[in-house]
């Protein structure tokens, strides 16, 4: 029987495969032109605190121009989904339709509310494809339930986008 390990409250590094940008970026354009749109990041702990990201999830939403609502029975479907699959969650990516910041909204009513998770946010309705975190947003759910914005040199550090052919 293999033994199951929670995610940390703290993840060190994230190693983010560029198909899974590309993935996102897709979701984005597709579904998400004048609305707002997000995807869930999931994936396996590797050693000493790191992750690696190995898939894009696409949760069943309701969005406007100014807001995500995801059901109930999609929240429950997705999180059974992440655990038959035994992957861990690490974060959600959504779009803004303008300036990417963290609404009241955003940190009210995440994905997840475990320590650890990251929010990150978008401009633009992702109009731009995604190649790295740049221009983007990125926030780390604290406990206490409290949020903290990365700067650009922490995000750089702490998201290692891995190159493929």
């Amino acid at each position: 029987m293999r033994q199951v390990i929670a995610r940390p409250e703290h993840v060190r590094r994230i190693h983010i495969p560029s198909s899974i940008l590309r993935e996102s970026s897709s979701h984005f354009l597709k579904h998400g032109k004048h609305r707002e749109c997000f995807v869930l990041w999931c994936g396996d702990m590797l050693e000493n605190q790191e992750a690696r990201i190995a898939s894009c999830v696409h949760p069943s939403h309701l969005s406007s121009p100014v807001g995500i609502s995801v059901l109930l029975e999609e929240i429950i479907r997705v999180q059974q989904l992440i655990a038959e699959e035994r992957k861990f969650l690490f974060g959600q990516v959504h779009t803004h339709p303008g300036n990417a910041f963290h609404s009241s909204t955003d940190e009210t009513f995440p994905f997840s509310h475990k320590p650890g998770f990251f929010s990150i946010v978008v401009p633009n309705f992702g109009r731009r494809e995604l190649e790295s975190l740049y221009g983007c947003e990125v926030f780390e759910l604290k406990s206490g339930g409290s949020w903290r914005k990365l700067n650009q040199a922490e995000i750089g550090e702490r998201f290692v986008i891995l190159q493929e052919i």
